[in-house]
């Protein structure tokens, strides 16, 4: 016969959700008589020191070791010259009494629990369900649905008890706490004992309470807690005596009472609900419950896998898909949207408007007809002073040599402009080309977060309706079990027969 593992596996498939490993850390923090605080790692503690493990961010933790008790020897005195407690307090200035202040010590701690919990991960450090931890949730699921099982089974037909019940023996064997009174499951299993002579029980489904006397076990009869108060009570006509053969018994605080009370040879007897705690997700039945009604746990422990499931999906959702940044940030590992690349300023900024020439040849006349061999930035000639030279000797009537000169100087200028706009041009171009490369990279990263974004918000409603009408389907399978009428009226009502 298949595990309950394969059959629940044969329901909804392997592996369907995540695991997680949960981890705590307990911090303490350490109050000093200056008013600061200091939080760490308790590493020792005793009467006089306290021992703490400081985080700090070039290790794992510096250890520091610190005083519990205000030091007599160690500290400073309001009079100087007193180097102690004693000398201190007894030294005086102006009528006015030393103050000692010992140096900084503990005078409290407190302490705090941090909790992380994180994706099980495998030898390769991938995130994925760890089989152990996996079949372990399942365990817990399946110890649950037995329990729900029981109640809803009882609940529709009480006459039912016996095929959950496992016989026990109710004897004195110590008070609960005793360590070698240990509860197993087996053939028969013993109940603590309380020491106001109760014995416990894990629920009220009690079959029938019966006593030994003379080697028969008589049955006890129930009466309720209030009248059980006074089965003591010799003046009580509920008082039970020693009628070892009309014995009695009554629930009360989780325990049963039996009267006579019972003793070493003449023990109890009773046959109750048991709920095996030592099965498994890999076990192939249960002990002390039905087998044709495996199924109802197989299919509790599959809803409740579903809904685990639906939880990792809604959080993968939540952390990473639920609105653009936060898709952005899954895909490109950045936390903030990168704004649109600035369109380039070096046309602008380079373009020369009043452009000036400042590599004159030498043996160039100026007007004065003195010779210039360089001229620096301020002396520069630009195209406005050349254009107002030519004009000038040509209203002047000179030397038509001269004008022609000054046209050649003009050519010159103006061919160095045409040369650096030409420049400026082509930078230009290149910065052109690279803010539209830019703006295309950022444009079809933005594209693919919002594309993935919408894809994704339909694939998780498409994906969580499916994994919703499943789980529906499921809990509709178990619940009918014990409220068919119900749920036969229910399906009528939507129209489903």
């Amino acid at each position: 016969m298949a595990s309950l593992f394969e059959r629940i596996n044969d329901n909804i498939g392997p592996y369907v959700f995540d695991t997680y490993s949960q981890s705590s850390t307990e911090y303490t923090t350490a109050h000093f008589s200056d008013g600061t605080e200091k939080t760490g790692v308790k590493i020792k503690e005793t009467l006089t020191a306290l021992t703490l493990s400081i985080p700090d961010k070039s290790s794992a933790g510096v250890v520091y070791t610190y005083s519990k008790v205000a030091s007599s020897t160690d500290g400073t005195c309001s009079i100087s010259g007193n180097t102690t407690q004693g000398a201190c307090e007894g030294a005086e200035v102006d009528g006015i009494a030393g103050v000692w202040t010992p140096v900084t010590y503990v005078e409290s701690t407190t302490t705090y629990t941090d909790s992380n919990i994180a994706p099980d991960e495998t030898s390769a450090g991938a995130s994925a369900p760890v089989q152990g931890t996996y079949k372990a949730i399942l365990t817990r699921y399946c110890h649950q649905a037995i329990r729900d099982i029981t109640d809803k089974t009882l609940a529709v037909n009480p006459k039912d008890m016996h095929l959950f019940c496992q016989n026990l023996f109710i004897m004195n064997m110590g008070t609960f706490g005793d360590i070698t009174n240990t509860l197993t499951m087996g053939e028969y299993a013993v109940p603590w004992k309380d020491s106001d002579g109760g014995f416990f029980i894990d629920n009220n489904y009690i079959l029938w309470v019966g006593r030994q006397f003379g080697g028969l076990q008589v049955p006890a009869h129930e009466i309720s807690a209030e009248k059980g108060l006074r089965v003591t009570d010799s003046d009580s006509i509920y008082y039970s005596g020693n009628d070892f053969r009309n014995p009695i018994f009554y629930r009360s605080s989780s325990k049963i009472y039996i009267y006579p009370s019972i003793t070493e040879t003449e023990t109890g007897r009773c046959s109750m609900v048991k709920y095996d705690e030592k099965f498994t997700s890999d076990s192939e039945s249960i002990d002390y419950f039905p087998e044709h009604l495996l199924f109802l746990v197989v299919l509790y422990a599959s809803i409740r896998a579903l809904k685990l499931s639906a939880g990792n999906m809604r959080k993968t959702f939540k952390d990473d898909y639920s609105d653009p940044k936060k898709v952005w940030k899954t895909l490109f590992s950045t936390g903030e949207v990168p704004a649109p690349p600035a369109f380039p300023d070096s046309f602008t900024n380079t373009v020369p408007t009043e452009y000036t020439f400042g590599s004159k040849q030498v043996g160039m006349q100026s007007d004065a007809g003195t010779e210039i061999e360089a001229v620096d930035t301020t002396a520069a000639e630009n195209i406005k002073s050349v254009m107002a030279s030519i004009w000038n000797r040509i209203e002047e009537e000179e030397e038509p040599s001269l004008v022609q000169n000054e046209i050649a100087r003009f050519g010159v200028l103006l061919q160095d402009f045409n040369t650096k706009l030409q420049g400026v041009q082509t930078k230009f171009g290149m910065d052109m080309q690279e803010w539209s490369s830019k703006v295309t990279n950022w444009k079809m990263n933005f594209d693919t977060v919002m594309n993935v974004w919408q894809q994704y918000q339909q694939t998780y409603q498409s994906n969580m309706s499916m994994l919703n009408q499943e789980i529906q389907r499921f809990e509709q399978e178990y619940n009918s079990h014990f409220f068919p009428k119900h749920y036969q009226e229910k399906m009528k009502e939507e129209g489903a027969i």
